[in-house]
């Protein structure tokens, strides 16, 4: 007995992809790439379908999600000394040879970072990172509470671009308070 078997050119390899990272350990991660942060620990949490032509990336497209928990991440903004980031996630969408978010959040105790932006094939990167207070960080006058979060945005909001190897971090002058 036989059977058809599908032709494919090198051009024409068709994929799909569920990938399901439970758990992923960082201190090994550490240990095994040597990060910058020295004690960065926590768990990864990854979820994502992906498809396209296996040797043409820039036919890629996936959605997908990420959490990183139980973590310490660092102090993120020098700007922020008492803000250690212990949470991120964010889900993410893989299209035009780049993975984009527009929904990051890393999270510490007092201040969260809102993220938007991408990484690309290349590992170039493009974010905008503003912070965001807790509901317990509002001034509350007795009449009135105050959110000084758009100050703060204005103040401190960040512009990353770069590589993933060499990011080039700035101060975001130019936004506008909401």
């Amino acid at each position: 007995q036989t059977c058809a078997l599908p032709i494919f050119s090198e051009k024409n390899i068709p994929f799909q992809s569920l990938t399901n990272l439970k758990s992923l350990d960082l201190i090994e991660y550490r240990k095994d790439k040597k990060t910058k942060n020295r004690h960065l620990s926590g768990k990864l949490f990854a979820a994502c379908t992906m498809e396209g032509n296996l040797l043409q990336p820039e036919t890629y497209k996936g959605v997908g999600q990420l959490a990183i928990t139980e973590a310490y991440l660092g102090q993120l903004v020098p700007q922020m000394n008492d803000a250690i980031y212990k949470e991120a996630k964010a889900d993410f969408v893989i299209n035009n040879k780049k993975i984009y978010t527009d929904n990051g959040r890393i999270s510490s105790d007092s201040i969260d970072l809102l993220t938007q932006g991408w990484v690309d094939f290349e590992q170039n990167i493009d974010f905008d990172v503003m912070p965001a207070l807790k509901a317990s960080q509002m001034i509350d006058t007795g009449k009135v509470k105050i959110d000084p979060t758009p100050l703060l945005t204005k103040a401190v909001s960040l512009k990353i671009t770069g590589t993933l190897q060499k990011p080039v971090k700035e101060i975001n002058t130019d936004r506008k308070s909401t």
